[in-house]
């Protein structure tokens, strides 16, 4: 699948893309998903014993807050949703495909 393939059978699709560190970073090709991004973020240190190896968070926060985000860094606190109607939007408002 791909935007080009949905864009051909419905014009009208909005894309929203995802990936897990900048397209052209040090991380970039590297694979990505909730553990691995508590882990490389630090936030498995400051969770857990005291004393102790670090432990990984109950709730997969890096999953739900790329959700909230669109792109998984708090930097941009667009919404996915928020994301996607905001183009909808805008094509209407400017008749762009």
């Amino acid at each position: 699948m791909g935007v080009d393939r949905l864009r051909a059978a419905n014009p009208n699709c909005v894309w929203v893309s995802i990936t897990p560190a900048t397209t052209g970073g040090p991380i970039a090709d590297l694979p990505a998903f909730d553990l691995l991004a508590q882990a490389r973020s630090g936030l498995m240190g400051i969770t857990g014993e005291a004393v102790g190896q670090p432990s990984k968070v109950g709730a997969p926060v890096a999953d739900v807050v790329t959700v909230f985000t669109g792109h998984g860094l708090l930097a941009d606190s667009s919404l996915v949703y928020g994301a996607a109607l905001d183009a909808t939007l805008r094509r209407r408002c400017s008749s762009q495909p």
